[in-house]
């Protein structure tokens, strides 16, 4: 199986001249690589949109519209095998929503993995995400989800996919490890599912590490039975770093996303990875969008691959 893993694509309402670019060379980049051999799934995994300034964020519409270029150079048709999860740009946000947040947050039940306040933490992905999915998805959208879920997934075959919001409450920057996923109550009865799956892939935003202790500690507690049998994955972005990939004892983690340090050293570096499973292969591929940027090895399109066929720690 082939997964073609990409995050952070941060589509803006007017691409200029570099976000053209780094789409356009994505896009024949993967149709290059589709000839060679099929792509078995996507896995997108949040902040598809740019939405630093609201007022400049794109609509459904314009990100639909890349979404449908990429499944089309990767030579998918499927949808049920383009799996999207929100980032924190993907979200409402601002000072209002921010406050009402927090509040949330304070009422969390960590012990039960409960939140308050549903309905506030469901409207901030109304105005785009959700539209977003009904739009692109179609019949097929696994995010027709009901007022007491924030979490879902899709199983196919001997394969699990598992799309947490990782976004349902703000993480403050300030901390690495304060974000709440209410594994306990919402996320508990998807890993149970999952117990006739060879693999299992969790798809979020943030890396596990961003995880409340109590949190992670549930998670595991929930996954450890099943990992002597069954492989587990998270896969994500938000890797506004270069950071190593570690995982846990009981999961993978593969991170991508754009990483800081273009030749102007203000711009992202997008990047994206495609994963051979079960070959236990890796391959990471990082843009290098300025002339004046000349990589050792390159590829068609000006992506410069950085690890190729990297053994996983498995």
């Amino acid at each position: 199986m082939r997964i073609l893993h990409i995050s952070d694509l941060h589509i803006k309402k007017q691409l200029g001249p570099r976000d053209a670019a780094v789409l356009t060379r994505l896009y024949d980049f993967l149709k290059a690589n589709a000839k060679d051999r099929q792509f078995d799934h996507i896995a997108i995994t949040g902040d598809l949109r740019d939405a630093k300034e609201p007022t400049q964020a794109p609509g459904v519409d314009e990100v639909v519209a890349v979404l449908e270029e990429i499944a089309s150079a990767a030579n998918i048709s499927e949808k049920c095998r383009i799996h999207i999860v929100p980032g924190n740009h993907d979200r409402t946000n601002g000072v209002t929503n921010e406050q009402k947040m927090s509040k949330v947050k304070d009422r969390y039940d960590p012990p039960n993995g409960i939140f308050t306040d549903t309905e506030e933490m469901h409207n901030c992905f109304r105005e785009f995400f959700l539209p977003l999915c009904e739009k692109f998805y179609g019949s097929a959208n696994p995010w027709q989800t009901d007022e007491d879920s924030f979490h879902t997934m899709h199983i196919d075959s001997d394969d699990t996919f598992i799309f947490l919001n990782s976004c349902i409450v703000s993480i403050d920057r300030k901390f690495d490890n304060d974000l709440l996923l209410g594994v306990n109550f919402y996320v508990r009865p998807l890993i149970e599912m999952t117990k006739d799956a060879k693999r299992v892939f969790i798809l979020a935003h943030h890396p596990i590490q961003n995880l409340a202790t109590a949190e992670e500690q549930c998670l595991a507690t929930l996954i450890k039975p099943h990992s002597g049998r069954q492989a587990f994955y998270w896969l994500c972005g938000d890797a506004h770093k270069d950071h190593a990939t570690e995982g846990k004892d009981y999961i993978r983690l593969r991170q991508v996303g754009t990483v800081m340090g273009s030749s102007k050293g203000n711009e992202t570096t997008p990047e994206f990875a495609i994963y051979d499973v079960p070959e236990k292969k890796r391959r990471l591929f990082r843009f290098v969008p300025h002339l004046n940027c000349t990589p050792t090895t390159t590829h068609k399109g000006g992506w410069k691959r950085v690890f190729e066929n990297r053994l996983s720690e498995e």
